[in-house]
C-alpha cells in the first residue's frame, strides 16, 4: 500500500464471524483492522465496513454488495 499509486476508491468488509481452516474470527478482525489503518494513512478514499454475526459465504456479500457497489460508483 505505501507504494501503491491508487486513485480507486476502496472497499472492504468483514463479518465477526468469519473463519477459514484455523483462522479465527479474531484473527480475521485483526488482520483487517491493521490493513485498515495502512489505508487510511495512504488517502485513498475506501470503506470498511463490519457486519457483526456474519460469516464467510455468498449470502452474508449478498447482503453487503448493495453498499460496496453504492460506495464504489459514488452513489452513497
Amino acid at each position: 500500500m505505501k507504494q501503491a499509486d491508487v486513485t480507486a476508491r476502496l472497499y472492504m468488509d468483514i463479518g465477526t464471524n468469519e473463519t477459514s481452516g484455523p483462522i479465527t474470527p479474531e484473527d480475521y478482525l485483526y488482520t483487517n483492522a491493521k490493513l485498515v489503518e495502512t489505508v487510511a494513512r495512504t488517502g485513498i478514499a475506501f470503506r470498511y465496513e463490519v457486519e457483526p454475526g456474519a460469516v464467510h459465504n455468498e449470502i452474508a456479500w449478498r447482503r453487503r454488495l448493495p453498499n460496496a457497489l453504492a460506495f464504489l460508483y459514488e452513489l452513497t
